[in-house]
């Protein structure tokens, strides 16, 4: 407990989420974390276990990575797919975000994908206009996805090249898209390129943040 101090210490003993979430706040972009979870889908009230990665903060709870898919857990059963009945905060290694902003104006998504080489997994984030003609019910916009579509505008958050299936042919009236590289200490520079478009430009240097 002293180590820990008198709120961490509250923490290991009660496995509390809201006080793992409000750590992780306080901290995110500095670490790698996880979360020692357990927890009750909302939509299947199936009980899973998991050390969980944690994306990002999302209404008042957390985005973790669970069996390869980003879902939200926290106490609203609108916002969040994932009911915390324990959970812990675990410090991981020093981690690096390296960003690199993409202009999406009359771009599609499948440019993005097709076209965006790495050497480093990456997250998308940020907000398209498109005029897609598609009528789509926005009744669950408030709950956590990757990719959220509300007939005009497109939001990625912490999303993935395989979550945007459904949308990569949607061309983007104008907006912009955050490719976010996380990176551990000893990786290698990352390497951002873009191929089979000579009318792309890359900028020699990323803009880094730790």
């Amino acid at each position: 407990m002293s180590n820990l101090g008198l709120r961490g210490g509250l923490h290991q003993l009660l496995r509390n989420f809201e006080i793992a979430h409000d750590e992780y706040v306080k901290v995110q972009g500095k670490n790698f974390h996880t979360l020692e979870l357990k927890a009750i889908d909302n939509l299947t009230l199936e009980h899973i276990e998991c050390n969980c990665p944690i994306l990002g903060a999302w209404q008042g709870g957390l985005i973790v990575e669970y069996n390869g898919k980003s879902r939200a857990v926290g106490e609203s059963e609108v916002n969040h797919n994932l009911y915390p009945t324990e959970a812990v905060l675990i410090k991981g290694d020093p981690l690096r975000v390296i960003t690199q902003r993409v202009n999406m104006n009359g771009r599609s998504l499948r440019w993005l994908v097709d076209n965006l080489k790495a050497n480093h997994d990456y997250y998308l984030l940020g907000e398209l206009f498109v005029d897609s003609g598609l009528q789509v019910n926005v009744n669950n916009i408030e709950l956590y996805h990757p990719v959220i579509f509300g007939g005009s505008t497109v939001r990625l958050h912490y999303a993935r090249a395989g979550d945007l299936d459904d949308y990569l042919n949607m061309v983007a009236i104008r907006g912009e898209v955050v490719v976010q590289f996380w990176l551990r200490p000893g990786d290698e520079i990352v390497e951002l390129r873009f191929s089979g478009d000579e009318s792309v430009s890359t900028p020699d240097v990323l803009e880094g943040m730790i």
